[in-house]
């Protein structure tokens, strides 16, 4: 090893880099670009809109009914039971094209075909030398989509799910603390979070509470927080004063957007975990705050 050539190790990275340059991700190119095309095809077959398109895909029987009821024998002359089968595909199918509830989400998903354009997009970046090759395929794929580039392209990726921890919280059972990620820490069914120590359930409602009282706290911060100057930093002191005395303008630390943010984060832990008090007390704050 150590009286190997240099020079040879450089060539066979130039020329490692051009093959992937090259015929690699040409070929890489046409598969994605045709899969692409079989995916907005596919949806617009199964998904052209209202209770119509359900009935047309169930003539054509290019989808099978999937919603339970695959040995039930529907009377064609009955338009009743053909309009209930419609609907039941229908709603399998929008279930289908459509993204699972998670909990943390800080904002609605995309288009299946955005979403699977962003996440191809920001692996293969991973690869230096494919940069350009990346932004030329995002391009094309944009234009399918008849979408613009510069405002579907993500500056840089991010977990669609916002962590929420719970710090310090002691199980019942074996009485060991432990810091709780409510939205994706393990657990059993809705608001059973497991205790990762001796595997058994934490408390459903003294976690809700802690969960309460963040949201309490952060709407009190959010409420209470002081508006100071951008320039200077000094406090202002008077309701009706719209600039500082060195007419800069007035800023706060906890901006609105942010306290919605929270507001969306603890929303999608309502419906999964089966949280009532929690919906409640968002509601008021999603009142007030509006």
């Amino acid at each position: 090893a150590s009286g190997a050539d240099p020079a040879k190790g450089s060539e066979a990275v130039e020329q490692l880099e051009g093959y992937i340059k090259g015929d690699f991700f040409v070929d890489l190119r046409r598969r994605v670009l045709h899969y692409f095309d079989d995916i907005q095809v596919q949806q617009q077959r199964e998904l052209p809109g209202g209770k119509s398109s359900s009935t047309r895909v169930t003539a054509e029987g290019g989808e099978s009914d999937s919603s339970g009821d695959e040995g039930e024998c529907v009377d064609p002359d009955d338009p009743v039971a053909q309009e209930r089968k419609a609907e039941r595909l229908r709603q399998y199918l929008e279930q289908k094209w459509s993204f699972p509830e998670v909990p943390g989400r800080r904002k609605p998903p995309e288009t299946v075909e955005v979403e699977f354009m962003n996440a191809l997009t920001q692996i293969l970046s991973l690869e230096h030398a494919l940069v350009d090759e990346v932004v030329l395929l995002r391009d094309r794929m944009c234009k399918k989509l008849r979408i613009s580039s510069f405002r579907s392209a993500p500056d840089s990726f991010e977990t669609p799910c916002f962590p929420l921890i719970l710090r310090d919280v002691l199980c019942p059972w074996c009485f060991a603390a432990s810091h709780v990620d409510v939205t994706s820490h393990p657990y059993r069914g809705p608001g059973c979070w497991v205790c990762l120590n001796c595997n058994q359930l934490y408390d459903r409602d003294a976690l809700q509470a802690r969960l309460v009282g963040l949201l309490e706290n952060v709407a009190q911060a959010w409420q209470s927080q002081e508006i100071h100057c951008q320039k200077c930093r000094r406090l202002r002191t008077a309701q009706l004063q719209t600039f500082c005395e060195c007419f800069g303008r007035f800023e706060v630390r906890f901006d609105a957007a942010d306290f919605r943010m929270v507001l969306q984060v603890l929303k999608s832990l309502v419906v999964p975990h089966n949280l009532v008090w929690l919906g409640e007390m968002i509601a008021f704050y999603d009142h007030v705050i509006r």
